[in-house]
């Protein structure tokens, strides 16, 4: 992998990812938190709504964590 491809996939999953990641966990930087996540599952009619909440959440967090 060239230098530039790996610093533009480091920069995009450790930034972006992250971001959107603890918005939907925590609430950080503007998030509705899980209490807005479970709401948003709720609305779309994905049940259980807690669970699908964390599972987006940390499948967002986790991945960039391992770059």
């Amino acid at each position: 992998m060239s230098v530039a491809r790996w610093t533009a996939r480091v920069l995009m999953g450790g930034l972006f990812f992250f971001g959107h990641g603890t918005q939907k966990l925590e609430g950080w930087f503007g998030g509705p938190g899980l209490e807005g996540t479970d709401a948003m599952m709720q609305a779309l009619d994905m049940h259980p709504a807690r669970r699908n909440s964390v599972a987006a959440g940390v499948f967002c967090v986790v991945p960039d964590q391992q770059l």
